[in-house]
C-alpha cells in the first residue's frame, strides 16, 4: 500500500472516524460511559481552533491540549469515561467485523482500528498518572489512582481478549506495510505473553495479578514520593552552605532552619554541608522515606511478579520482563553487567582513591570512604585537582536560563521552533506550556513542571499526556528545581543541568515518536539512550557558552570556568558507573529468583558485596526508595546499556560542532521518528553503518574521546 493511502488511513481510522462510529453504533446504547450531548460530542472531536495561526502536521488532527475543560474532578471523570467508551465502541465494531456482521475493511484500515481503541486506554491512564503525579489537589489525585487501578485492569483485559487476538491474527501481514506489520507482530507477541492462549480461569488469574502488581507499585511509589520529611537543624550546622540558601527556608528565633528533604534540598546539603551531622541527617532523612513499610510492599510486588510469571511458563520475573527488550534474556543482562564490571573496576577504584587521598588530609588513618560522605568528597576532588567550584558556576547557570538553553538546543539540533504558550490550560499555575512546530506546522506540546509542591512526584521524570500518531501528542517535564519565587533565581549544580537535558531528551524522544506516521513500543531497555545522549549538549563548551550567563550582571560563563568544568567532568564518570551498576545488580537479583529463595535482605547484603565499592551506612536500604524497582522491576541496567548506546551513537556527530542540524535531521529520522517500529539494534546499525559497541563508551569512561567526525565519513 501506498504511503499516503498509509497515511490517510491513519488520520481516518484514528483520528476523524469517532463520529461516523459513533452514529452507526450508539443506537439504544446502555453503555455508562456514553456521552449524550452534541455539544460535548463538539468539545470532545472538534479541532482546537484557539491558534489558529499554527496547523498541525498534515497526518495530525488537533483536539486540544488534553487540559482543555479538566476544571473539577467531575470533568476529569467525564473525560476518562469519554476514553472508555470510544475504546469500547472501536473494539466492539472489530469483535463484529471477526464475526462477520460487516464488510471486511481494508488490511491497514482493520489494524489501525485496534491500535486506535489501545490508545484510547493508554491515554486515559496517561491522563489518570499526570493527575496522580502532578496535580497540587489530594482530591483529585484520590480520584486518579483509583482511575489509575481500573485502568490499569482494563487494559488488561483488553490485551488478553481471544477475540481481539484472533482478530489481529487473521490479518494477511504481507498487505501491511513494514512498520505496521513489525508493530502488529509484536501486539500478538504482547498478548501471547499476557495468556491469551491460556484458558478462561486461567486468564482471570493473570488478570487479578496484573492489578495487584499495580496496586502494590503504586503504594510502593507513594510511601517514597508522599512523604517528605522535614529537617529542623541549627544554623550553625550548615557551614558550607550559601547565606540565601539557608535564608530561603523557614527559621524560628533560636536559629533552627526547617528544611524540607526534598532531592534538591538533599543533595544541596550532602555535597556542600561541611559538617557531617548535617550531611548525615539530610541524607538519612530522604533515603529513609520508604523503610520499613516498603519491605513488605516490595515482598508483595515480587511474589506477585513472580506468580505471574509461573503462569506464563517462565522461570522468573527477570526472563519474563527480558524476553521483549534488546537483551532477550536474563542471561544477556548478567553479562552485560559483568562485562561493565570488568571494564570499570580499575577507574572506579581510582577515583574512590582520590576521595580516600582528601580524607586522609582531615582523617590521616581513614582506609575507606563512607557512601554519605562520597559526594562531599568528590566536590572536593574537583575543586583542589582540577579548580572547579560548583558553588562558582551554579551562578551562571539559573533555572530559567538553563531552561531557555535546552529550548533553544532542541531548535538548533533539530530545526523546529518550540513557542512559549502561556495561555494554555494547565493543571498548576507553576507549570509553564510551550509548543514545538516544525515548518510552520504543530507537532506537539511540552508542559513544564519545573518546580516542588506538597503531594508532587518528588524526582524528575517525563511523563507523556498523550500519545499522538494521528493526534499531537503531549508530554510533561515533572522535576523539583530550585527557584519559581521572584526571589529565588534558581541557581543549579552541573549535575542539575545535565537532569534537565536528560529529561527534556525524553520529551523530544515522545514528540518526535507521536508525530511519525506509525507509533509503536520500542524495547524498553533503548528508552534511556536518547535522553542519556542528549546530557552531551548540557556539557559542551560552545553549547554552554551559548547560554550560561552569570544570574545578576549577565555577564557570559567565562572559558576558563567551563574549561575546569568538562575536566572535572572527566574524572566523576566511574563514580557515575558506579551509581549505576550497583541499583542494576540490585534490582536484577530482586526479581531473577523467587522470593522465598532470598530475602530482601539477602539480596542487599549480595549486592553491597558483589558491586558496591563505599561503606555502607547501617540504615541504608535502597530496596525500600528506589522508585525503580516497579517501573523498571529487574531492568535497572537499563541506564547503562543506554550509556553504552549513547556514546556510540554520538560517534556520527561532529565533536566541534554538536549543533549540526543536518546530523541531527538524520538522527531524528532514523533514531526518534522510528522507534519501535523496526528493532532497535537495526535502527541503530542504520544510523552508525555498522552494530554498536562498548568502545565509544569504554573510549568516555577513560576520558579519551578521541575521535571527529568528518562530513566524508558522515
Amino acid at each position: 500500500m501506498k504511503t499516503q493511502t498509509f497515511l490517510s488511513l491513519l488520520i481516518i481510522v484514528l483520528g476523524l472516524s469517532t463520529t461516523a462510529v459513533r452514529s452507526q453504533d450508539n443506537t439504544n446504547n446502555t453503555n455508562p460511559f456514553l456521552r449524550t450531548t452534541a455539544q460535548t460530542d463538539e468539545q470532545l472531536n472538534a479541532p482546537f481552533t484557539d491558534h489558529a495561526n499554527i496547523k498541525p502536521a498534515n497526518r495530525l488532527t488537533d483536539p486540544g491540549p488534553v487540559w482543555q475543560g479538566l476544571t473539577d474532578t467531575t470533568a476529569f471523570n467525564e473525560r476518562i469515561k469519554a476514553h472508555i467508551y470510544r475504546a469500547d465502541l472501536k473494539i466492539d465494531r472489530l469483535k463484529k467485523q471477526l464475526k462477520g456482521q460487516r464488510l471486511i475493511e481494508p488490511v491497514e484500515h482493520k489494524a489501525l482500528q485496534y491500535l486506535s481503541a489501545e490508545r484510547e486506554l493508554e491515554n486515559a491512564r496517561l491522563l489518570a498518572r499526570i493527575v496522580l503525579n502532578a496535580h497540587p489537589e489530594k482530591t483529585f489525585r484520590d480520584v486518579a489512582q483509583r482511575w489509575d487501578s481500573r485502568l490499569s485492569k482494563k487494559l488488561g483485559q483488553l490485551n488478553t481478549d481471544p477475540e481481539v487476538y484472533y482478530y489481529l491474527a487473521e490479518i494477511d501481514s504481507s498487505e501491511l506495510s513494514p512498520e505496521l506489520r513489525y508493530i502488529r507482530d509484536k501486539k500478538l507477541t504482547i498478548f501471547e505473553r499476557n495468556g491469551v492462549l491460556l484458558g478462561k480461569e486461567e486468564r482471570e488469574q493473570v488478570a487479578e495479578l496484573k492489578y495487584k502488581i499495580t496496586t502494590f507499585g503504586n503504594q510502593f511509589e507513594r510511601n517514597i514520593f508522599e512523604n517528605t520529611p522535614t529537617l529542623t537543624i541549627h544554623r550553625d550546622s550548615l557551614s558550607g552552605i550559601s547565606t540565601e540558601w539557608i535564608e530561603s527556608h523557614p527559621q524560628d528565633e533560636q536559629g533552627f532552619v526547617r528544611i524540607p528533604l526534598t532531592n534538591p534540598n538533599m543533595n544541596q546539603l550532602a555535597i556542600y554541608a561541611e559538617q557531617e551531622y548535617a550531611r548525615q541527617a539530610a541524607m538519612k532523612g530522604y533515603y529513609t522515606k520508604g523503610y520499613p513499610l516498603n519491605f513488605s510492599v516490595l515482598d508483595s510486588l515480587r511474589t506477585a511478579r513472580h506468580t505471574l510469571a509461573r503462569l506464563l511458563g517462565y522461570e522468573s520475573w527477570a526472563h519474563y520482563s527480558a524476553e521483549p527488550l534488546m537483551t532477550k534474556s536474563p542471561r544477556r543482562i548478567q553479562q552485560f553487567l559483568s562485562q561493565i564490571a570488568t571494564i570499570s573496576k580499575e577507574p572506579i577504584e581510582n577515583e574512590i582513591n582520590q576521595l580516600l587521598q582528601i580524607k586522609k588530609e582531615t582523617d590521616p588513618t581513614a582506609e575507606e570512604i563512607d557512601w554519605v560522605i562520597s559526594r562531599y568528597l568528590q566536590n572536593k576532588v574537583m575543586s583542589k585537582n582540577y579548580n572547579f567550584s560548583a558553588s562558582k558556576i551554579k551562578e551562571y547557570l539559573s533555572c530559567e536560563q538553563v531552561i531557555d538553553g535546552v529550548l533553544t538546543t532542541s531548535e538548533k539540533l533539530y530545526d523546529i521552533e518550540i513557542r512559549h504558550a502561556p495561555q494554555l490550560p494547565k493543571w498548576s499555575p507553576a507549570v509553564e506550556p510551550y509548543e514545538i512546530v516544525d515548518h510552520g506546522n504543530l507537532i506537539g506540546r511540552i508542559y513544564l513542571d519545573m518546580h516542588p509542591r506538597k503531594g508532587k512526584f518528588g524526582g524528575a521524570g517525563n511523563f507523556t499526556l498523550r500519545m499522538g500518531n494521528s493526534t499531537v501528542p503531549e508530554t510533561t517535564l515533572l522535576m523539583n528545581l530550585p527557584g519559581g519565587t521572584p526571589d529565588d533565581p534558581g541557581l543549579l549544580d552541573p549535575g542539575q543541568v545535565r537532569v534537565i537535558f536528560h529529561e527534556f531528551g525524553h520529551a523530544l524522544h515522545r514528540i518526535f515518536t507521536g508525530s511519525a506516521p506509525a507509533v509503536g513500543k520500542m524495547e524498553w531497555d533503548f528508552i534511556e539512550a536518547p535522553s542519556r545522549l542528549f546530557e552531551e549538549w548540557a556539557k559542551d563548551p560552545k553549547n554552554l557558552s551559548r547560554f550560561a550567563r552569570h544570574y545578576e550582571t549577565g555577564e557570559p560563563i567565562p572559558n576558563k570556568m567551563v574549561k575546569a568544568y568538562n575536566q572535572s567532568d572527566q574524572f566523576g564518570r566511574a563514580l557515575r558507573t558506579h551509581y549505576s551498576l550497583w541499583p542494576a545488580v540490585l534490582s536484577f537479583q530482586h526479581f531473577n529468583s523467587a522470593p522465598h529463595e532470598q530475602s530482601i535482605k539477602e539480596v542487599e547484603d549480595h549486592t553491597f558485596e558483589s558491586a558496591f565499592h563505599f561503606k555502607r551506612p547501617d540504615w541504608f536500604h535502597p530496596s525500600s526508595f528506589l522508585p525503580h524497582l516497579f517501573l523498571y522491576s529487574s531492568n535497572f541496567y537499563t541506564y547503562l546499556w543506554s550509556d553504552v548506546i549513547a556514546q556510540d551513537l554520538l560517534t556520527r556527530f561532529d565533536n566541534k560542532n554538536l549543533l549540526n542540524p543536518d546530523v541531527g535531521h538524520r538522527y531524528r529520522k532514523i533514531i526518534l521518528e522510528r522507534s519501535g517500529t523496526a528493532p532497535m539494534e537495526e535502527l541503530i546499525e542504520e544510523f552508525l553503518g555498522r552494530p554498536f559497541n562498548t568502545e565509544a563508551w569504554q573510549d568516555w569512561l577513560n576520558g579519551s574521546q578521541k575521535r571527529t567526525i568528518t562530513q566524508t565519513e558522515r
